[in-house]
């Protein structure tokens, strides 16, 4: 195919250099990006403790909480939201 074609002859060029540095700033935003989600998600669970325990030591635990709050995040975000990653980001979040 032409293009791996191209991108073979670019490699083996005096570009090596270009092409390191540009996937090397990819390898960066990746990492960045992955450690942002977590923090995210671990704020999103200690966020859902905090509104379910309401300074209690124990929360009156509620699943209709979590099935609106993934309807709401859903429709406003997109996927990954569902009722399940709320339950795992809330596992998370009595982490803190």
């Amino acid at each position: 195919n032409l293009k791996t074609i191209m991108l073979e002859n670019i490699q083996n060029t005096e570009f090596k250099q270009i092409i390191k540095l540009i996937q090397n700033t990819q390898n960066r935003v990746y990492a960045t990006v992955n450690k942002e989600l977590v923090l995210l998600n671990w704020e999103i669970g200690k966020n859902i403790v905090e509104f379910e325990q309401k300074g209690k030591e124990r929360a009156e635990y509620g699943a209709e909480t979590l099935k609106t709050l993934s309807k709401d995040l859903t429709k406003k975000y997109g996927k990954g939201f569902a009722v399940d990653n709320l339950e795992l980001f809330r596992r998370i979040g009595f982490l803190g």
